[in-house]
């Protein structure tokens, strides 16, 4: 791997290219589960997720679960923002696609958006 100052992200052997992970979202994602989910924000969520994503945290469920519950009781998934580039994640990154198949309350916010991305979502969830 090597890093690049311009673009800011990680290039594999693969060319594939990892996102940079703020400071202020690393500072969120390298707490203590407890921690970290007390200082996740609406304005971070999507970002703790691309960064989680790329961590691969070793308590994936557990994780996803309390993020996913996070997201409900504050009623994140009321907004059309989040939801569209939720599934927009997913479709790039496994952890928000397994974040999205946990939580049925988020698939079915999502719902529109798969409907009118069919193709593409179909060819990633088949």
């Amino acid at each position: 791997r090597c890093w690049t100052a311009t673009s800011r992200r990680w290039l594999t052997a693969r060319y594939r290219c990892r996102t940079y992970i703020s400071r202020p979202i690393a500072a969120v994602v390298l707490q203590p589960r407890a921690a970290m989910l007390r200082t996740i924000t609406k304005e971070s969520v999507l970002d703790v997720l691309a960064a989680l994503d790329f961590l691969q945290p070793i308590e994936k469920d557990a994780m996803l679960d309390a993020i996913g519950a996070k997201i409900r009781l504050n009623g994140w998934q009321q907004d059309q923002g989040i939801c569209r580039n939720l599934l927009k994640m997913a479709l790039a990154r496994p952890l928000v696609r397994s974040l999205l198949m946990q939580c049925p309350e988020l698939m079915d916010c999502c719902a529109p958006y798969i409907a009118k991305s069919g193709q593409q979502v179909a060819s990633h969830w088949s």
